[in-house]
């Protein structure tokens, strides 16, 4: 006779060859009072009803939330945004909002949008369509402009020294001509009639002898284009007093400070700067690690090393990376870099990255979101047609699983971690500082062990199970499976009254190989251990069960 079991409890181990009676399965169970096993804590709805969400971006307790096709701070709607994903980023007193380049001041609560452009044919004879037009019609002569009206431009006024982007093309042809150039004049009031909210802007127009000087001789329509100079982004985040953003296999960083200048690429040290990646080298994801920028492909890292644009220069180091379109997965905790790769979860720290995710099956982990809080990390995912809400913990190498919540976000709120679900819903989750919201708990609980082998290929019998357990508000029943047969129902835990108890299960005398427990529930529960009173058998020789003996 031999007592055998769980003295202690790790984490989540979803492998054919988990070890022995490790935990193949659990829903609302969590570490916290490790080496017991315990129901997790309750989690706080702070928000309720988010459509066409986009995307959100903390300071502190204070949020910024991108859904309704809305851009709010708080509760407050700031302006309208697109629909879609969003990429957002707070650089010194400005929130940016990509692909829109909307910037607003967190401060003042105001707002730009950089995102807008004018297009208009000029009809080869001096006239503009819809634009007003100075000068004779000559294109080619000194002291002509492109005028611009703010009416053009509906979203705010022109501010002088903001460089504008203008490109050209003339008719028939593929060629196309762009320009970064600062307005020459800037005019308020009532210059040429325009009220006190209309500003025009005039551009000279030797600025584009490379595509009119002909028109004089030879007039052609012409297709111009005129936008602020910022470019198109899929990933922005902000490090060391710049904001950074990638492109295929373009990476930007701003000039200091500013977060709609990317293309004054002067020597100067504030300047803004730009490099291009190996072929083939796609940008996945993007992040600042611990002050520095990195940039994930598929299949290499970049990392950006230098003070100011003078001295910026990646270094490429070759690993598996963060497949494409898996960009919410990475999240920094712990001096960790966690991200979904080819093969699995992978954490990193500047090395050689470590596949964490092996415990969590063979099943493909598809779908995932991520988050840290600095400690934990959170992975919500897709695995075999069921979604599954995972935290890991880099202290103790150990997974498990909370339930089946679907996030389509997760992001630090001050203290706490929050998670905005895919049934719109805002939650704080983890160990919740928060008292902000509605109290949300578990409904409900279960684990289920791996097969106890015991140390034995051979039958053998249990005579009781041991359950050393606390349960505060509701019963628990504890099942048992023999060699992979239907689930038995033996005994149920009651109400402890929050002390700690011992209870004796006895079974019925079976023979078996392997066994399994499993323990489901309501209300709160501690477990310290789970052990059986095993006596090994002798085979019995002959029968289909035997013949591997």
């Amino acid at each position: 006779m031999a007592y055998t079991g769980n003295g202690a409890f790790g984490g989540l181990d979803a492998r054919r060859a988990a070890a022995d009676g490790a935990i193949r399965d659990m829903e609302n169970m969590s570490l916290r009072f490790s080496p017991a096993i315990s129901t997790r804590q309750g989690r706080r709805r702070i928000a309720t009803g988010y459509k066409n969400y986009g995307g959100a971006c903390f300071l502190g307790d204070r949020a910024f939330v991108v859904r309704d096709k809305g851009l709010y701070d708080g509760s407050k709607k700031v302006c309208d945004v697109s629909s879609g994903e969003k990429q957002m980023a707070i650089l010194g007193e400005k929130l940016y909002v990509f692909p829109d380049k909307i910037e607003y001041d967190i401060t003042k609560k105001t707002y730009k949008d950089y995102g807008f452009s004018v297009s208009n044919w000029h009809n080869g004879s001096g006239a503009w369509v819809g634009w007003s037009w100075s000068g004779s019609g000559m294109l080619e002569a000194t002291g002509e402009f492109l005028v611009l009206r703010y009416t053009d431009f509906p979203r705010f006024p022109f501010k002088k020294g903001e460089r504008i982007y203008i490109k050209m093309k003339r008719y028939n042809d593929s060629e196309v001509h762009v320009y970064t150039v600062f307005p020459e004049n800037i005019a308020t009031g009532d210059a040429e009639g325009l009220d006190e909210y209309c500003w025009m802007i005039r551009f000279p127009l030797r600025t584009f002898y490379g595509v009119v000087g002909e028109w004089s001789t030879d007039p052609k329509s012409v297709y111009v284009t005129v936008s602020y100079d910022i470019p198109d982004l899929d990933f922005v985040f902000a490090s060391d007093n710049r904001l950074w953003g990638t492109k295929g296999r373009e990476i930007y960083a701003s000039a200091l400070g500013q977060g709609t200048v990317w293309t004054d690429y002067d020597t100067l040290t504030t300047s803004s700067w730009a490099a291009t990646t190996k072929t083939g080298d796609n940008i996945t994801a993007g992040l600042d690690f611990g002050g520095m920028p990195v940039f994930f492909a598929e299949n290499a890292v970049y990392k950006i090393y230098g003070e100011n644009p003078k001295e910026f220069q990646y270094v490429r180091q070759e690993l598996i990376g963060v497949t494409a379109g898996d960009h919410k997965s990475v999240a920094v905790g712990a001096g960790y870099i966690f991200y979904l790769s080819r093969r699995g979860i992978y954490a990193w720290t500047g090395g050689v990255p470590q596949l964490i995710s092996a415990p969590l099956g063979e099943e493909r982990i598809t779908n995932a979101v991520g988050g840290s809080d600095g400690a934990v990390y959170y992975l919500s995912c897709e695995q075999g047609g069921r979604h599954n809400l995972y935290c890991y913990d880099p202290m103790t190498n150990a997974w498990i699983r909370e339930d089946a919540l679907e996030a389509v976000d997760i992001k630090q709120k001050g203290r706490d971690l929050c998670l905005v679900a895919a049934d719109g819903n805002a939650y704080l989750i983890g160990d919740v500082y928060s008292t902000e919201g509605k109290e949300i708990q578990p409904e409900g609980y279960f684990l289920e062990t791996a097969d106890y082998n015991d140390g034995a290929v051979t039958q053998k019998s249990a005579k009781n199970i041991l359950v050393q357990y606390e349960l505060t508000d509701g019963e628990a029943d504890v099942m048992v499976s023999y060699d992979g047969e239907p689930w038995n129902h033996v005994y149920t835990l009651y109400d402890t009254d929050s002390k700690k108890i011992t209870s004796v299960i006895p079974l019925q005398e079976k023979r078996y190989r392997t066994m399994r427990i499993r323990i489901e529930g309501d209300g709160e529960i501690v477990i310290y251990y789970i052990v059986r009173d095993v006596n090994v058998r002798t085979e019995r020789p002959g029968g289909e069960k035997n013949v591997y003996i």
